[in-house]
């Protein structure tokens, strides 16, 4: 009897290890499934969010078209780069722009490598990412994108950031060449206006003599 009873409760406690140690696996199992799960939904969380903010620079790009004020125009790109590019700063400079100075280390960059440069730690701009656009094919400014770490920007990020960068350039040249197509046109109407007044004048003169 004593056997026995040795022998039930060795097999219990046998058979009570042994569905522990089920138990034990499953829930590992169940966890790694969860957490695969969750690494998967992270991960196109984060691929959708990545997606949708490239796809919001274009289409500010694109709206660029459409501003005709070049306060309007920094001011979207300015916005639009802080927000969906995440950057803690940005601007648009011109190279007309007093803010830029003409030996400054980045911008030498810039104007030998037609291409986006690191700004270095003793340019004015240190820490930020340079993207230029051009007037006419020559350097007109560049994008400044501040980022908190280098490398901050993928390949797909930085393209987005280039194209905006290319269409701010256009949109600003284009206010550039409406602003003196206005001048001409004053200065045309002004020179009418002086020749007529010449003419006035000579008929006076003549009439009198």
């Amino acid at each position: 009897e004593w056997l026995a009873e040795t022998y039930v409760r060795n097999q219990s406690h046998t058979l009570g290890t042994i569905v522990e140690l089920g138990l034990a696996l499953v829930l590992f199992a169940s966890f790694r499934a969860l957490h695969g799960r969750a690494e998967t939904w992270v991960g196109d969380r984060l691929f959708r969010d990545r997606r949708n903010r490239i796809m919001a620079l274009r289409e500010r790009a694109e709206e660029l078209g459409f501003l005709d004020r070049p306060e309007a125009i920094t001011t979207l790109v300015r916005e639009s780069v802080m927000r969906y590019a995440d950057a803690p700063d940005a601007g648009v400079y011109q190279m007309t722009d007093a803010r830029v100075p003409s030996e400054d280390r980045a911008v030498l960059a810039l104007k030998a490598r037609h291409y986006e440069v690191e700004a270095p730690p003793e340019s004015a701009f240190a820490g930020a990412l340079l993207l230029p656009f051009y007037f006419g094919g020559e350097l007109g400014g560049f994008l400044s994108v501040s980022t908190r770490e280098r490398e901050a920007y993928d390949p797909d990020e930085r393209q987005a950031l280039r194209d905006l960068a290319s269409a701010t350039g256009v949109a600003l040249e284009r206010t550039r060449l409406r602003e003196a197509e206005r001048r001409a046109a004053t200065l045309e109407t002004e020179v009418a206006l002086l020749r007529r007044e010449c003419e006035t004048l000579r008929t006076i003169t003549r009439d009198r003599v």
